[in-house]
């Protein structure tokens, strides 16, 4: 199947990027099978972009998920190196392993900075209650 892209110019061999070819009449791009856009740039929406992205329009092509990349959303990689140049991470098999104490996609959160954000929600947590109990029994004092 050949789709049809609009790119006005004689000169243009080179204008369908490689990927179709010039109508010399019209000067529109008759783009190769897979291909879409006015310059036959933009790759079709195939294979629901891997479950990995998706597609807003078949002119667009795949816009991938975090961690994907790829015309298809096909290829894995590992997320701004999963730190290693800071020791939080290394990427094994296109994945994430994150060392102790970080956590996250591209081991960029402390464990340590959750677990006392945490913490401190606890402790806000039971102050709340405090208040409140002594919120009521001031209301049970002045009945």
């Amino acid at each position: 199947m050949q789709l049809f892209g609009h790119f006005r110019n004689e000169q243009s061999s080179n204008n369908c990027t490689d990927n179709g070819h010039c109508d010399g009449k019209t000067g529109t791009c008759i783009c190769d099978s897979g291909k879409t856009g006015s310059d036959c740039s933009r790759t079709v929406c195939n294979d629901k972009c891997n479950d990995h992205g998706t597609c807003p329009d078949r002119e667009t092509g795949c816009v991938c998920e975090f961690g994907y990349k790829g015309e298809s959303c096909e290829i894995r990689y590992c997320v701004n190196n999963c730190n290693v140049a800071l020791s939080q991470g290394r990427c094994q098999n296109q994945t994430c392993v994150c060392e102790p104490g970080f956590t996250g996609r591209d081991c960029s959160q402390s464990k340590t900075i959750i677990l006392f954000l945490s913490f401190f929600l606890l402790i806000d947590f039971i102050l709340l209650l405090i208040l409140i109990f002594i919120f009521f029994k001031m209301i049970i004092i002045n009945s």
